[in-house]
């Protein structure tokens, strides 16, 4: 090595940037393995303009989580945005459970996205879209719909649906 080089390893400020980089480096790795699987989460698309009491928040995160759910996200989405549109196109496809008007759903369902209901829900209004219970009505004009492509168990999307039920007069 010549003399340049050596000077420049002597210094300990080079040493500390090198410590602190692979600190940096270690707490990013771990921290992305630590996240939860696609499996372990699950995540509800509310497409109102309104928000869902913290009380029905927690009902339904309660939910989730006794079976088995690390991260249960309810995400906020209004559809008077003017990228609603564009929101949905690219998230639909991972998200586990909707809660949309009619209008929007009748107008989407001929793409395949909603998964067929059972009328489990006794007592409740079912939307009937081509001849198939597709949503469960929420409150007003608001349904909830199952995404036909979410690999979740059928009664954890049953338990998550009862706990919103329970809470749409809230």
């Amino acid at each position: 090595m010549n003399s340049a080089a050596i000077k420049q390893l002597k210094k300990p400020k080079l040493w500390a940037a090198f410590v602190l980089i692979a600190v940096a480096v270690w707490v990013l790795a771990f921290y992305w393995i630590a996240q939860p699987t696609r499996s372990e989460k699950y995540e509800v698309w509310l497409g109102a303009d309104f928000d869902l009491k913290t009380e029905l928040k927690e009902s339904v995160r309660a939910a989730a989580e006794e079976r088995g759910i690390k991260k249960c996200s309810i995400v906020k989405y209004d559809p008077a945005d003017s990228y609603y549109a564009q929101a949905f196109s690219l998230r639909a496809n991972t998200v586990d459970l909707y809660l949309l008007t009619e209008d929007f759903a009748v107008t989407i369902a001929e793409t395949g996205i909603f998964g067929a209901m059972d009328k489990s829900f006794e007592g409740e209004e079912y939307l009937e879209i081509d001849g198939k219970n597709c949503g469960v009505r929420f409150k007003g004009d608001y349904y909830i719909f199952i995404n036909s492509g979410s690999d979740k168990p059928a009664e954890l999307h049953f338990a998550v649906i009862s706990a919103l039920l329970s809470g749409a007069d809230v």
